[in-house]
């Protein structure tokens, strides 16, 4: 793989919070990085909810509605790849962030098994029940990547985890349009079609 490889994802996590930002009202935003956790608030005055946390260990994105919500399924910002009889999955990313407008943007760069990644990340500002942003993502370097149909490298990773045999932190995944239901084992679609690999 030689060529470098751009990737779009779109986050969005809505649900029916306790307490709803109202959506005519403009409000700041906070950040405060605690260790490895970049932690992204909003709100006014002395109450600022927390929206997102960047894993800067690992590179993981996790989004939630505000208060009243639990997190949801994380996106793996670095590629996910099989090289060498090893499987590479997240790893240490440097992160700078900026308001932009009434968005908020964190730009960030890091490498995995010889790829070098950097992207933004954009969310918009919360409205009632909803969170949603744009994560772009662009990837170059060279690496031989083991015979692992559909296993072998994937630009998109979510990581989404089983709380119980009944109950997921997610129920579903969308891609634009279509929605697909994350079943208790395998595929939630197939291989061929898909552009995000769950784990």
């Amino acid at each position: 793989m030689s060529a470098p490889l751009a990737t779009i994802a779109r986050l969005s996590n809505s649900q029916n919070p306790s307490h709803a930002i109202d959506a005519l009202t403009v409000h700041p935003w906070s950040v405060a990085q605690r260790g490895n956790t970049v932690e992204v608030g909003y709100g006014g005055g002395s109450d600022f909810p927390q929206y997102a946390a960047l894993h800067t260990d690992s590179s993981y994105l996790r989004l939630n509605y505000g208060p009243g919500s639990g997190w949801g399924t994380s996106i793996i910002l670095l590629p996910s790849l099989w090289v060498a009889g090893r499987y590479y999955q997240g790893g240490q990313i440097s992160a700078a962030w900026r308001k932009e407008g009434a968005d908020f943007e964190i730009s960030f760069q890091g490498s995995i098994s010889g790829l070098r990644a950097q992207g933004l990340i954009r969310l918009a500002r919360p409205v009632s029940n909803l969170i949603s942003g744009t994560v772009t993502v662009n990837v170059d370097g060279d690496v031989n990547l083991d015979c692992r149909p559909r296993e072998a490298f994937k630009p998109v990773n979510l990581s989404s985890m089983h709380i119980s045999a009944d109950h997921w932190d997610a129920q579903s995944a969308q891609i634009d349009t279509q929605s697909f239901q994350i079943p208790a084992c395998g595929w939630s679609f197939h291989p061929q079609r898909s552009v995000a690999g769950l784990g």
